[in-house]
């Protein structure tokens, strides 16, 4: 997957309304769809990173840290389930990673918050098909 092109993690957004019956009906597609939209931002100020502003930078880095809090309101913490609680913690990680890069401005941390939300989303694909739990309903 090439991280840098824009294009490569364009989604189409949903209205509210589509997403709570997507969210009925499969609810892993929309944590699925917030990691690709965590993974554009996120691409989309790697790309800022080559020669754009500040400001573009700060923005998706933002919007970023502002889906992945979307991501963990997805987590089921009523079940005491440990993987929902580990998610949590990974999650929290991620954002230091990213508010560290507006400070720093480091493809290191950029390449590392990827790294763990491409692991993240395939094996949780994987995970919720076996242990649907882990997620809110």
């Amino acid at each position: 997957m090439n991280i840098t092109n824009n294009d490569a993690y364009k989604i189409n957004p949903l209205p509210a309304e589509e997403l709570k019956s997507i969210w009925q009906d499969d609810p892993m597609r929309v944590v699925v769809m917030l990691f690709d939209k965590t993974l554009q931002h996120i691409g989309q100020a790697r790309s800022t990173l080559l020669g754009w502003g500040d400001e573009h930078y700060q923005t998706h880095i933002l919007n970023a840290v502002s889906v992945i809090d979307r991501l963990q309101t997805t987590l089921n913490h009523e079940s005491h389930s440990a993987m929902a609680a580990n998610l949590e913690d990974i999650y929290r990680y991620i954002v230091r990673l990213l508010i560290n890069t507006l400070q720093q401005k480091n493809h290191e941390s950029l390449n590392q918050a990827i790294s763990l939300l491409l692991g993240i989303r395939e094996a949780l694909a994987v995970y919720v098909k076996k242990n649907d739990e882990v997620l809110q309903h």
